[in-house]
């Protein structure tokens, strides 16, 4: 899929989805990683536990992730 996504030129990735502290904030993180301009759309997605959101958000801001709205997108 990685490749995939390169291959089609894809420069900026927007993540939602269930559990915000775990698979949701890691995909964000990775794609980052991977040199993608990404964003996390946070309010349609919730954590698990307000501990580990936490954790997710330094994670997420060390990797370079853009944590905003839906409101935010531009269509």
């Amino acid at each position: 899929m990685l490749q995939e996504l390169k291959d089609k030129k894809v420069e900026k990735v927007y993540v939602c989805g269930l559990a915000y502290d775990f698979c949701t904030g890691s995909t964000a993180e990775s794609s980052a990683f991977e040199g993608f301009d990404t964003y996390l759309i946070k309010d349609v997605t919730r954590s698990v536990s307000p501990e580990d959101e936490s954790v997710m958000n330094k994670r997420m801001s060390d990797a370079g992730v853009q944590v905003i709205n839906l409101k935010d997108i531009p269509m």
